[in-house]
């Protein structure tokens, strides 16, 4: 018997709905943000990993990023799948617009210092974490 591979990430109708939704927006939305709360974790994690499907697909695009946070923002636990993401990008496709919206999450925090240490990266995105680490 062959079994569907395809099934672990199957989303329930409600999940396809926020998940179509989440294609459609471009920042956080609270509203949609509680919704995935009453979703549950399990399929927002499974409609976390279509988004960063579409992340990659879409070469890093910011909003393509930003669209995950309201996924961090329902369930911050799932923040280490997102940085694992992050970790993904080339240094010099790091986006420096992404910085603000994630400068106070404790899951990026490691993540950050490595991006700020690190020589290869960008200057914009080296100073959008160094200006937020000195309004601290």
């Amino acid at each position: 018997k062959a079994i569907s591979l395809a099934g672990f990430d199957e989303l329930s109708p409600r999940g396809r709905e926020l998940f179509d939704a989440l294609l459609e927006s471009n920042n956080i939305l609270p509203p949609l943000v509680t919704s995935l709360q009453e979703l549950g974790e399990t399929e927002a994690e499974r409609i976390l990993s279509r988004l960063k499907r579409r992340a990659r697909s879409d070469q890093w695009e910011v909003k393509s990023l930003i669209r995950c946070l309201n996924l961090t923002s329902a369930f911050p636990e799932l923040g280490s799948s997102f940085v694992a993401l992050l970790s993904e990008i080339p240094v010099d496709k790091r986006p420096p617009a992404l910085i603000p919206q994630i400068r106070n999450e404790s899951w990026a925090k490691d993540m950050l210092q490595k991006w700020v240490a690190d020589t290869q990266t960008p200057t914009p995105v080296q100073k959008a974490i160094s200006g937020l680490q000195r309004r601290k």
